[in-house]
């Protein structure tokens, strides 16, 4: 379960290259979903995991 550790991080830089690169709408919605399911990953590890 240390992949996860180290997956947040990764997605917080990409959730910053999409705010800084966002001339492109899509980029902007994609974000916004990566963002939403690294939330989701963020509660189940620590609900599912004691």
């Amino acid at each position: 379960m240390m992949f996860y550790k180290y997956r947040v991080p990764l997605l917080c830089l990409y959730w910053w290259w999409a705010v800084s690169s966002s001339r492109i709408k899509r980029v902007m919605i994609w974000q916004q979903a990566a963002s939403v399911g690294s939330m989701l990953v963020l509660f189940m590890q620590v609900f599912w995991l004691p």
